[in-house]
């Protein structure tokens, strides 16, 4: 076997983060995309093997991953780019972890899973801030509460700032519904509809809404708890404004206008700074009750959400290097436990408080 990891979509904002940890860990790679000049560029500067190919011809995609052992894949939006990277890494038996939150991509690769265990392969997606500390503090809340029926998850990015890639991916999902989880099963439900105030730290508290983050499909899989709602936080005006998302949603179906808005997210800078990087902070909450209205209640304080992505799209590659992994479909948590979040010695998890 030739390298270790192939990265593909390595000249994306996050892309270039994951390659400082890969460089760091000292772990063997190969960055790859499509766009020849940038990835020709960062094979130079960081004197590794680079390959350039688009994920539109599933035998060139496998020619290409078939010498490595696993592939991080970085490039987005990826209920566009996930299909085929999976289908082709199951094919030639390499692993498969990415850093997607969209609720498809982990349905998808769930329903891929029993053809990837066969294979001997790992499909491991949210292997970044979606959903790596939500994901364990979820499955912290079930190893509280083990009768839990339902579950709640939420964040608040304090001084955060989102990538153009995470815009784009946003405007590409206005388009649709929201999810939430009922009785086992996703179910279509507006965006914004719950709201609700969550005590995030003492003497931090912040308006929420319900999204459908990537946890609405994969907290399930991890705890089993069948009733599931994502919330994120965000300035009460906001909530009042996406009670009209189901009146504007046919507008974001209008190519010209989505194609619009994708063009003007291609002129902000590709993601915060080193400083917000620094400084940023993220906050977790999850709380799981049970029927007999008993409920238990998870905090956490974490770093800032980009740099947490490409510390565990490194830390989880280099365990699947080391051969920890179960093959199938996974999740962070399911595969690694509730204490993975805390491999970062950034992470916090916050006392003294009661369940709201």
């Amino acid at each position: 076997m030739g390298r270790a990891i192939l990265l593909y979509g390595a000249n994306g904002f996050t892309g270039k983060l994951i390659i400082k940890e890969l460089v760091n860990r000292k772990i063997n790679f190969t960055v790859a995309g499509r766009n020849e000049n940038e990835i020709k560029a960062l094979g130079e500067a960081y004197n590794v093997d680079y390959r350039i190919f688009d994920l539109n011809d599933h035998q060139n995609i496998c020619r290409h991953i078939a010498s490595h052992k696993l592939v991080i894949h970085a490039a987005g939006p990826f209920i566009y780019t996930a299909e085929p990277m999976i289908k082709a890494c199951i094919d030639q038996g390499v692993h498969y972890i990415d850093i997607t939150g969209e609720i498809q991509v982990f349905e998808l690769a769930k329903s891929l899973g029993k053809a990837a265990a066969e294979r001997g392969v790992l499909l491991l997606p949210g292997a970044g801030f979606d959903v790596v500390p939500t994901d364990c503090a979820g499955l912290m809340a079930k190893e509280a509460l083990e009768e839990a029926q339902s579950l709640e998850i939420a964040f608040y990015q304090k001084g955060g700032q989102i990538s153009r890639g995470t815009m784009k991916t946003s405007v590409l999902g206005m388009a649709d519904k929201g999810r939430v989880r009922k009785d086992g099963q996703l179910t279509a439900e507006n965006t914004g509809k719950r709201s609700k105030v969550i005590e995030f730290d003492h003497q931090l508290k912040r308006h929420v809404m319900s999204i459908p983050w990537g946890d609405v499909s994969t907290a399930h899989h991890t705890t089993g708890i069948p009733n599931i709602v994502a919330y994120m936080a965000v300035h009460p005006r906001t909530i009042r404004l996406v009670k009209f998302q189901s009146l504007l949603r046919p507008l974001f179906r209008i190519k010209w206008l989505r194609n619009w808005m994708l063009k003007k997210i291609d002129d902000r800078p590709p993601g915060p700074d080193q400083s917000t990087m620094e400084t940023a902070s993220t906050y977790i909450y999850a709380r799981a009750a049970d029927r007999n209205g008993r409920s238990a209640c998870i905090r956490l304080k974490c770093q800032e959400a980009y740099s947490l992505t490409s510390f565990f799209a490194a830390h989880i590659a280099e365990q699947v290097l080391q051969d920890s992994f179960t093959p199938g479909f996974q999740t962070p948590a399911s595969m690694f436990g509730s204490q993975l979040i805390f491999e970062l010695k950034t992470t916090q998890k916050i006392e003294g408080l009661t369940c709201d």
